[in-house]
């Protein structure tokens, strides 16, 4: 690995967004997306993809 390699950053993780105010702020599109997804691939029945929709509509948006 590279000195610069080393040197960067890393990845900010839940523990940054809690001290930044962005906790659980929901990116709407992509949730919607992801339980679309699910919804359409039979990981989550039409009932629970309601519900989750319904949550979603809850949540801080970002």
């Amino acid at each position: 690995m590279s000195q610069e390699r080393k040197d960067r950053p890393a990845i900010a993780g839940a523990a940054v967004d809690a001290e930044s105010g962005t906790e659980g702020v929901v990116d709407t599109d992509k949730a919607i997306f992801a339980l679309k997804v699910m919804r359409d691939r039979g990981l989550i029945s039409k009932a629970e993809y309601e519900r989750r929709l319904a949550a979603l509509e809850n949540k801080p948006k970002a």
